[in-house]
């Protein structure tokens, strides 16, 4: 805490801003001419973001690409891939685990664990400390057509225990782990990436049974919880309001409800279920004002971080704000 308050007191408020966004890459091998490799280097040594998310690549490539962009900033990249069933999932060549709903119906929580501990290992081997899992989705819409089988079960206590089993593999590993999709996107037949989904929970469906696994993974120790771009009148009491932007979600439930001091990360703000409804500044605006601590994936990140720049300049965002984000 002491070196991170000591590195926070020497940034420009246009690097603390920075530290916040996380954008993508590709963990194929990038030719130094090539625009995109001059896309995410010049991210990193002129707009000093705070991580990358790497995508579709190769084992070789991902370490050589790693080691190549830690190289070029003096705070650390936070490196994040989605690996809920393995580096596999990412990794042409690599392994994949079986879907969530297959380990939960094994009726074991130890395969969880194990499965957490051993992807753990192989991602340190690589170069990644954090994986966007475990799914605390509780799967309850029949017709559901993106959390469906990333679920470990429509039972809400099965799907608890084995995150909490996923999250204490990782947690021994030290790699960072993020439940998602806060507040739930299991009771939703819209996938967020092409509109923004209804959640159809009421308030006492959604108190009851998907908001508990993510209380569960707060307890566990779970290091991040992200937010996903769904509607949720039957909490907010408004519509076409993407949890992502709510305060009352991101702050109010999590930081007072659940007591979480960890990140909070959004979901990619590429999905339509955000870029529907607001650009690329504004969504990035709304979404650090709710109280995310990272945007993941902005459609454009240098809008994004411009944008941040004149809200913290006008005093829309407050420079305590940036700080407390950063400081996590």
């Amino acid at each position: 805490k002491e070196k991170s308050q000591k590195l926070l007191e020497g940034m420009t408020v246009e690097e603390k801003i920075g530290q916040m966004i996380t954008p993508f890459a590709f963990g194929n091998f990038l030719n130094r001419s090539s625009d995109e490799y001059k896309r995410i280097h010049r991210l990193i040594t002129h707009y000093k973001v705070g991580g990358i998310c790497l995508f579709k690549g190769t084992i070789l490539n991902y370490a050589n690409l790693i080691n190549e962009m830690q190289a070029l900033t003096e705070i650390p990249l936070l490196i994040s891939a989605d690996f809920e069933r393995g580096l596999g999932m990412r990794l042409t060549d690599a392994i994949q685990f079986p879907y969530n709903m297959g380990v939960g119906a094994t009726g074991n929580p130890e395969y969880a664990y194990k499965m957490g501990l051993m992807l753990s290992r192989e991602m340190k081997a690589l170069g990644v400390h954090q994986n966007f899992a475990p799914v605390a989705d509780v799967n309850t819409h029949i017709n559901n057509p993106i959390v469906n089988v990333r679920a470990y079960s429509e039972d809400k206590n099965i799907v608890a225990e084995y995150c909490a089993e996923f999250i204490r593999g990782c947690n021994e590993e030290n790699i960072l782990t993020s439940a998602k999709h806060f507040p739930g996107h299991g009771n939703t037949d819209i996938d967020s990436h092409v509109d923004l989904s209804l959640l159809y929970s009421t308030e006492k469906e959604f108190y009851d049974v998907d908001l508990y696994p993510f209380e569960k993974a707060v307890e566990a120790g779970v290091s991040s919880l992200m937010i996903a771009h769904v509607d949720v009148p039957g909490i907010t009491g408004k519509e076409n309001f993407p949890a992502t932007v709510s305060s009352f979600i991101v702050t109010e439930l999590i930081r007072n409800k659940l007591k979480f001091d960890g990140v909070v990360i959004t979901d990619a703000m590429t999905m339509y279920g955000i870029t529907s409804l607001y650009s690329a500044g504004e969504g990035a605006v709304k979404a650090i004002l709710a109280g995310s601590d990272i945007l993941l994936l902005p459609p454009d990140e240098e809008v994004a971080i411009e944008s941040l720049y004149r809200a913290a300049k006008s005093g829309v965002i407050s420079e305590e704000r940036i700080d407390q984000s950063v400081s996590r």
